[in-house]
């Protein structure tokens, strides 16, 4: 019995696996939570609804003038960026906002140890670069979208950019 406890000890001490704990109890409590408020009704859902809409905007208005700067034609419409020349079009829905991105790093940052005063400089840094990042992740979809194939994109949209992403979230966190 006292085996177990020292490799019980032992597991919960090891900075990797309090790493894994932390991030899995962050994400954990972000589905518990999103989960209710899709669920309810009432002014938390729809409250919700629009905090994601008006994101979505803004991220849509930036990406079109990133992308305009670069030579591109495009231009928004709501949640929508849309090339001129054939009017092919990205919708940035509620998952491209990097919300839970934003939330695991938050969480993250919060539980680990550390001075207050770092964190509170920090994690507003961190959302700031989680959001440049998140923006110039779909000016580059858009782009891929507009000139590559499909199959392209997909690959782009579902692993590599994802991968790209919060590999830069994780390097965040490590830097902490």
């Amino acid at each position: 019995m006292a085996e177990i406890s020292k490799k019980l000890r032992s597991f919960f001490t090891d900075r990797a696996n309090l790493f894994v704990i932390n991030i899995f109890l962050v994400y954990s409590a972000w589905k518990v939570f999103i989960y209710y408020v899709k669920h309810s009704s009432g002014s938390l859902h729809f409250g919700w609804i629009k905090l994601t809409y008006l994101m979505g905007a803004a991220y849509a208005a930036a990406v079109s003038l990133l992308l305009n700067l670069f030579g591109e034609h495009t231009f928004r419409q709501g949640v929508v960026v849309v090339f001129a020349k054939d009017l092919a079009n990205i919708h940035v829905d509620e998952h491209c906002l990097a919300i839970p991105a934003i939330v695991i790093f938050i969480g993250t940052i919060a539980l680990f140890k550390g001075n207050w005063k770092s964190k509170l400089w920090f994690i507003p840094l961190g959302i700031f670069l989680i959001s440049f990042i998140n923006l110039l992740r779909i000016a580059a979809l858009c782009f891929i979208f507009e000139h590559f194939s499909a199959g392209f994109y997909k690959i782009n949209h579902k692993v590599v950019v994802v991968v790209l992403t919060y590999g830069l979230i994780l390097l965040m966190i490590m830097w902490w």
